[in-house]
């Protein structure tokens, strides 16, 4: 597979034991959805997708060719597949997610109160910086 921004071929990496790949060149990481479940729990891909403004993206899937969808988290835009829910992040994504929101532990939403999807979109952050932390050298 390639990078959908440059076309270099991906460079293969475990995170959490799970495949990820590297882009070598802009070092954009591509989560396969195969990895996206393991690494933080079913369904979590399909959470970002509720959360967050999807409009087609001027890239394409590595894996499936198909357009990438731009989805906004904060002012964070990442990149994901609507067809296999693959997630492209490029270099510095998460370096600005992790700015935007400290990795803090998931608190109820108050009596009465409905759950803050932006404290959702939130623990979906906090969990791909947690399972890829290990490689963002």
């Amino acid at each position: 597979m390639k990078c959908p921004r440059d076309r270099t071929p991906f460079e293969q990496t475990l995170a959490r034991g799970h495949q990820v790949y590297r882009c070598p060149q802009c070092r954009g990481l591509y989560m396969p959805a195969n990895t996206i479940d393991p690494l933080l729990g079913s369904g979590e891909m399909l959470k970002l997708r509720s959360l967050c403004s999807v409009k087609q993206s001027n890239l394409a899937c590595p894996f499936d060719g198909k357009p990438l969808g731009e989805g906004k988290i904060g002012a964070v835009t990442v990149d994901l597949c609507l067809a296999c829910n693959a997630l492209w992040l490029d270099w510095g994504e998460l370096q600005l997610l992790q700015k935007r929101r400290p990795l803090t532990p998931h608190r109820p939403a108050a009596a009465g109160k409905a759950p803050d999807s932006d404290h959702d979109s939130g623990l979906f952050e906090a969990a791909i910086l947690i399972a890829l932390g290990s490689i963002l050298d």
